[in-house]
């Protein structure tokens, strides 16, 4: 059987978010409905959420072989969330909006969380323009309401709507934030017994302090020790409920943390002098055509001890160049997250800001991609016009600043997250290649660079039958009807599946969302097909397999993580190279 990739989801918790920061910022509700949810959220996450003492547990779940039962004392496990610590913090998020908690929702999960009379009279109070944001939002959500609503009364009482559409999405909310309390590795169970087809997991980091002005509790480097703990627990069958899962994470890179914890931050362009940076190595100044060759960079050592005891300590380590280093050659990570609309452009920052700060970004980015690509590491981009921290930075996740990297990079090996979804796609003729058609400007730079894949995460695709209409004819044209043969196979391996599991827990049908993809891809195109997008294509893509789609056993990333394994066994998709990497090659 060809395995099932899911190459782009989610395990952290609310520790590992600036919580309040994130939800008011990034939350596709409007303001009104985010400021019931984001001071409980944030509360409830400093109070329970594990935050960096998992590493501690997650270290005697690997000396004792996994063995969850040894550790489920309370001193050790934190005890689960309860609906009444829930309802209670949702009590006062009410009260300090005005509104009323549901007195059934008090007493079930599965009731509404806020009465719906109140709510409706709050809506009411509202100024116009808040009022019809709502309305539009409201608008978009009705794809995604679950069976049974009575949508008569919505019909003659429009408020009724409005109240009941918010209650819902307050609830979903509540579903995410008790998932998000849990230890990291049983949020990992949860995703894997969720979708149990699925044998490789890679969820993603992201790093938002910066542009969310709002520090996560635990701080980024002790983010990806306890990730990088996870793939352990992983290779040695530990995920509860799911002992085949493998989990290897992407690491996430922000070109501001870089700028502001190097040499980078002393770089005077007004002056006109040499620019500092030496990103790699004391002997290397940082110039536009700088390449990183790994002979010359200093060798990073691995931690001291037996591999199940051991883990990184990256408490001492500065500049996010230097974090996706250690994470990438000694941590078991196999690719690097990067979020454009959290305030930067793939490149040509320089154009957009002032005072030096986008000159600073592109070299920093810019590093970046010269170190991803010696040593064939993939990167993941957010790439839809969605959850800016600023107005128009939804804008800076599009296919312009991804031409720019990709002529100066041109192996490079980047997914496009998302797809763009269907930004810029003709409603009428999705089939039609339009100009500001961000898939179909994508799947430009697909047939012009050999590495260039892009996924579908988080997509309406599962809840929204119109959406899903149009996507498909999009595909269709896009793998079916437009180009040669050649053409079209080719950018058949390159679109690959993607839940962005946890982001999509907010939706009442996340469950189906693999199988969905499964039906559908399966009725309206070949088996062949599918079998690429749901595994064999993320294959090639993390450079595990060749372009025949047998195993390379040259690629960088691949022996790293073989490596990584030591003398554990290999999953079927990674069969053990026949030689072992030496150090300039791992």
């Amino acid at each position: 059987m060809d395995p099932i990739v899911d190459v782009h989801t989610h395990v952290f918790n609310a520790e590992d978010l600036p919580i309040d920061g994130f939800v008011r910022q990034l939350s596709p509700a409007p303001g009104f409905v985010t400021a019931i949810v984001s001071k409980p959220l944030d509360a409830l996450a400093q109070w329970r959420a594990p935050g960096g003492k998992e590493k501690g547990v997650l270290l005697r779940l690997l000396s004792d072989g996994g063995a969850l039962e040894e550790l489920e004392a309370p001193h050790e496990i934190a005890e689960e969330v309860t609906e009444d610590e829930v309802r209670e913090l949702m009590r006062d998020a009410c009260a300090d909006r005005g509104l009323l908690p549901s007195a059934e929702g008090l007493e079930s999960a599965e009731a509404e969380p806020i009465d719906l009379e109140t709510l409706g009279r709050a809506i009411q109070r509202l100024p116009a323009d808040e009022r019809a944001e709502l309305e539009r939002w409201a608008a978009e959500q009705e794809a995604l309401v679950e069976e049974g609503v009575e949508e008569d009364l919505e019909l003659f009482d429009p408020i009724a709507g409005l109240a009941r559409s918010i209650a819902g999405h307050v609830k979903r909310y509540v579903g995410a934030l008790r998932l998000m309390m849990r230890h990291r590795f049983k949020i990992v169970g949860r995703l894997a017994t969720t979708y149990p087809d699925v044998q490789l997991y890679v969820p993603t980091l992201v790093d938002f302090t910066v542009p969310a002005a709002d520090a996560p509790s635990t701080r980024v480097h002790e983010q990806i020790e306890i990730h990088s703990l996870l793939g352990k627990l992983s290779i040695i069958g530990g995920i509860p409920g799911a002992p085949q899962t493998r989990v290897h994470p992407f690491v996430a890179f922000d070109p501001y943390r870089e700028v502001q914890e190097t040499a980078l931050r002393d770089w005077n362009l007004d002056t006109c002098g040499a620019n500092p940076y030496r990103p790699y190595n004391a002997e290397d100044p940082y110039h536009r055509e700088l390449t990183y060759d790994p002979g010359r960079a200093p060798v990073l050592r691995p931690p001291e001890g037996p591999w199940a005891t051991t883990a990184l300590d990256l408490s001492q380590v500065r500049g996010a160049l230097n974090l996706v280093r250690h994470a990438i050659e000694l941590g078991g990570f196999v690719g690097v997250k990067l979020y454009p609309p959290a305030g930067f452009l793939p490149l040509g920052n320089v154009y957009r800001f002032v005072d030096g700060l986008g000159a600073r970004l592109d070299a920093a980015l810019r590093a970046l991609y010269a170190y991803c690509e010696a040593m064939q590491v993939p990167i993941l981009a957010h790439a839809n016009d969605s959850n800016e921290f600023e107005e128009g930075y939804g804008r800076f996740a599009g296919p312009e600043g991804w031409e720019l990297v990709l002529r100066q990079f041109p192996t490079l090996r980047i997914c496009f997250g998302h797809f763009g979804h269907l930004t810029g796609v003709d409603a009428e003729n999705p089939g039609e290649p339009a100009p500001d058609s961000w898939p179909w400007r994508f799947v430009e730079l697909i047939d012009r660079y050999p590495n260039v894949y892009a996924d579908v995460g988080n997509s309406r695709f599962p809840v929204d039958e119109n959406y899903r209409k149009r996507f498909v004819s999009m595909l269709d044209a896009m793998l079916v009807r437009e180009g040669s043969p050649e053409v079209q196979r080719e950018r058949s391996r390159r679109i690959m599946y993607g839940s962005d599991w946890w982001m999509n827990t907010m939706s009442p049908k996340h469950k189906t969302y693999l199988k969905s993809f499964q039906d559908h891809f399966g009725d309206h195109f070949s088996q062949e097909l599918l079998r690429d997008f749901m595994g064999k294509n993320a294959l090639r893509y993390l450079g595990f397999n060749g372009p025949d789609d047998r195993p390379d056993f040259r690629n960088r990333n691949r022996r790293r993580l073989e490596a990584f394994y030591a003398e554990h066994e290999t999953p079927p998709w990674l069969p053990q190279s026949p030689v072992t990497a030496s150090d300039g090659e791992a």
